[in-house]
């Protein structure tokens, strides 16, 4: 498959094409993806690096570039000369579709395919670019929607490289990032889930809802089965 609409031309596709897991970094994020594809013929990947998101801010500059300095043909000696001709939707276009060839590869019999990251905290980008950047994903990505994870906040920040913080910045940080989580799941309800990884370890049919959100059906012995293994550095058994 060599773009999004040849994916969305398969038959059988899930309820959502893409699914796209919305989180921070020690989220128990890593076991969240491993319950999703334990799903038939879901493929969800890992993190990429925040490469989606650079892809997203090159195509608002050319917009920029094209509306603000080219609203109006002008001549070889203007320092934006030809910007007149810039074609951010092209340009947009082809970065999502080299994306979904590069990074989401999804093999064929493929029902939802999508990925999951961590660089979503004010320290990576704006309140504004969150809105903007998950706007762009639904727009780009037709019928996608978005799981966001969240762990307590206290046991984030004691885990892992955040515990070698400030631990001040860190519980303001967490906490800003799961305040634009939860108000973008408010004003889109209907492709948004929100999934909490404490209440998961506490009773396996927490999944069971999310199953439900996705229209798939929840099977108790498979997901016990990927909790009780190690995903990343935090243990499904903790």
């Amino acid at each position: 498959m060599q773009s999004v609409q040849e994916y969305l031309q398969q038959p059988g596709l899930a309820k959502f094409p893409f699914l796209f897991v919305v989180t921070y970094g020690r989220s128990g994020s890593t076991l969240l993806v491993g319950l999703l594809n334990s799903l038939a013929g879901y493929h969800i990947r890992g993190e990429n690096n925040g490469a989606l998101f650079l892809a997203f801010r090159a195509t608002e500059r050319l917009r920029t570039a094209r509306f603000h300095w080219g609203s109006k043909e002008n001549s070889p000696e203007d320092p934006w000369y030809g910007a007149h001709l810039i074609a951010p939707d092209i340009f947009e276009r082809g970065c999502v579709d080299a994306f979904f060839r590069a990074a989401l590869r999804p093999p064929l019999g493929t029902r939802c395919c999508g990925f999951k990251e961590i660089r979503y905290t004010d320290a990576e980008m704006s309140e504004d670019e969150f809105t903007t950047y998950l706007d762009f994903i639904s727009r780009l990505f037709p019928g996608a929607a978005f799981i966001f994870n969240f762990r307590d906040i206290e046991a984030t920040a004691r885990s892992g490289w955040w515990k070698t913080q400030d631990q001040e910045v860190v519980r303001r940080r967490l906490h800003n990032a799961c305040q634009r989580m939860l108000t973008y799941a408010e004003n889109r309800p209907d492709k948004t889930y929100s999934f909490n990884y404490d209440t998961l370890l506490q009773e396996v049919t927490h999944f069971a809802g999310l199953c439900n959100f996705l229209g798939e059906a929840f099977d108790e012995r498979a997901a016990s089965a990927v909790i009780s293994k190690q995903h990343s550095v935090i243990s499904g058994k903790r």
